[in-house]
This record gives C-alpha cells, sequence and structure tokens, in this order.
C-alpha cells in the first residue's frame, strides 16, 4: 500500500515501492522491499530486515486499520495465531543479528538514521508479539470456559510487558 502511515514499518519503504511501482508496475513487490533494506540497512542485514518487515506488514487488516485497506486488498487475518506468533519470535530473534557498519554509509540518504529506523521497527514488532501472543492465549482461555477474570488478567499482563513499547502504541 502507498500511504505514509503506520503500517507497521516507518513509511519510508512505502514512497519508496509506490515510486519503484509507477516506474515499472511489472517490477516484483519482494524484489523492490529487499532492493530498499539493503539500501538503508545494508546488504548483510537484508534478509533478517524483510524478515521483520513481513512479519509486521502482516499485522495490517481491515479490522484494525478500517479506513486503509480493503478487506478484499490485505493479507488473511494471522493475529494471535500460533503460526503468526512463531513468525514474529523467528522474526524479532533474527533481527536480533542485525548490525550496522557505517561505512560504506547507506545507498540512501534518510531523515533518520538506519539504526534508529531499525530500533523502532523492533520495537512496533515487540509491541505486535505481546499482543498477538495475549490474543492467542485469550483463544484458548475462552476455549477452555476461563473465567472473567482470568481473561482479565491476560490483558493486563500483556499490557505491562508492552510498557516498553508505549511510545510506540
Amino acid at each position: 500500500s502507498t500511504e505514509l502511515c503506520f503500517q507497521g514499518w516507518p513509511q519510508l519503504i512505502n514512497a519508496y515501492v509506490s515510486a519503484q511501482k509507477m516506474w515499472s508496475p511489472h517490477r516484483d513487490l519482494y524484489e523492490i522491499e529487499r532492493e530498499f533494506c539493503a539500501a538503508v540497512y545494508g546488504n548483510r542485514n537484508a534478509d533478517a530486515v524483510m524478515q521483520v518487515y513481513t512479519a509486521a506488514e502482516k499485522y495490517v487488516h481491515p479490522d484494525r486499520f478500517n479506513a486503509f485497506i480493503p478487506e478484499t486488498d490485505c493479507l488473511p487475518l494471522e493475529f494471535g495465531t500460533g503460526a503468526y506468533n512463531q513468525e514474529l519470535r523467528t522474526a524479532l530473534d533474527g533481527g536480533k543479528g542485525v548490525q550496522f557498519d557505517l561505512s560504506p554509509l547507506p545507498k540512501f540518504t534518510l531523515a533518520t538514521d538506519a539504526p534508529t529506523l531499525w530500533a523502532i521497527l523492533m520495537r512496533r514488532l515487540s509491541a505486535i508479539s505481546v499482543f498477538s501472543e495475549a490474543q492467542e492465549r485469550i483463544a484458548a482461555a475462552k476455549a477452555n470456559h476461563a473465567a472473567q477474570k482470568e481473561l482479565q488478567q491476560i490483558v493486563d499482563d500483556a499490557v505491562k510487558c508492552a510498557e516498553p513499547f508505549e511510545i510506540d502504541l
């Protein structure tokens, strides 16, 4: 999508993808996204960044962003599922290995440096992970006929776990 709004990712990639797609509409989306990641975060980091980006982008769904993306144009709803939570954990673990070497300088000049953008993305994905894991626990608790107090405790625990990411919520 081309909006310059939060979509789990600092908005810069959306502008880049839009420009590339307008220039060459048949170009592969993954190729464009990876090109951006390599240019901003370094080629050795591009695959880990793509994994984090892909996991973050799956959070976008009409039940959370109803004015931006029609349901027919978005990815399937995965938030709160075991498979998505495993993908989030894998992406976050892979993201911990990203290291920046500012020599040579990034190929793109941005208003914010790559390490700061990366920290934002990792915090956003961490926050998504906290609440997706909580959603999975709530679904399991409801299936076991949990009391409202137990469900509320899951929510309260998630809110507490998400406190370090409050700036990104």
